[in-house]
């Protein structure tokens, strides 16, 4: 907009001067005879239209000149926009990742305290039973588990069975299974942990002093060592397990099944 303006600044000068040059003309053309005030007066009028031509010209190139500055002004502002819109989003990635790693090692600390305190005196004991036994009860504690069984591999029946369990009332203590048979079995076959929602009625039931109720969430861990399937955990819930818990008890897989398979083969 000053650019617009100086340039009609311009224009009122080269008018103004064009007057003044004209004005010296006419006082001119005064003295003169009628011949040469006619003379006079066509080359008034030429210089005249020269004059308003030139002002017409002036103001035109002013005008674009100044477009083009307000062209340039405005890109280099959306520019400048752009660039800092990219600045606050860099800044904000770097925030974010930041704010990742900040979670994944609090995440981290987090397992490793769980499974110091799951593992903790596990080392005490030399023998599957009691060492299934405070097992499960270490884990009960701080994974809101609400019940539990151990099943461990007998190399000679080629089959799993029950050695410890935790809050579980049944008469079938019994219970075996093969590798691929049932969920456990299909467990113990694909090495992987499987978690189960919405857990059908009575397939296990917890008793306590206020009656009978039905977990509706179940965790089946396999329990490896190298590469062969040695233990099964069943845990049951309340509360379906959070992501952290699954990657915990992937951790305590290594934490723990060496042991189990040294135990076992002092069968």
């Amino acid at each position: 907009m000053k650019l617009f303006e100086k340039g009609q600044r311009h224009i009122v000068v080269i008018l103004a001067i064009f007057i003044i040059i004209s004005a010296c003309f006419f006082m001119v053309t005064v003295n003169y005879s009628s011949e040469h005030f006619v003379e006079v007066r066509n080359y008034f009028k030429i210089y005249l239209l020269f004059a308003v031509l030139s002002a017409i010209g002036v103001f035109i190139y002013t005008k674009r000149k100044f477009s083009q500055a307000e062209n340039i002004e405005t890109s280099l502002f959306n520019r400048k926009g752009v660039e800092a819109a990219t600045l606050k989003q860099k800044e904000q990635d770097k925030i974010d990742r930041e704010e990742q790693k900040r979670k994944a090692l609090e995440q981290k600390r987090l397992i490793e305290e769980k499974l110091l305190e799951i593992t903790s005196g596990l080392n005490e004991e030399n023998e599957l039973e009691p060492f299934f036994d405070r097992l499960l009860i270490n884990v009960s504690k701080p994974l809101e588990i609400v019940q539990g069984v151990a099943y461990i591999w007998d190399k000679e029946k080629q089959h799993f069975r029950i050695i410890s369990t935790y809050a579980y009332y049944t008469d079938k203590t019994d219970r075996t299974f093969e590798i691929g048979e049932g969920i456990p079995g299909q467990v113990a076959k694909d090495q992987k942990l499987l978690t189960l929602d919405n857990v059908p009625d009575n397939y296990i039931q917890v008793v306590s002093g206020l009656g009978n109720s039905s977990p509706k969430h179940l965790v089946e861990i396999p329990l490896v060592d190298n590469k062969q399937t040695i233990a099964i955990l069943e845990l049951a819930s309340f509360s379906k397990p959070e992501v952290i818990q699954q990657v915990f008890f992937t951790g305590l897989n290594e934490r723990i099944s060496h042991k189990i398979a040294s135990m076992i083969e002092k069968l």
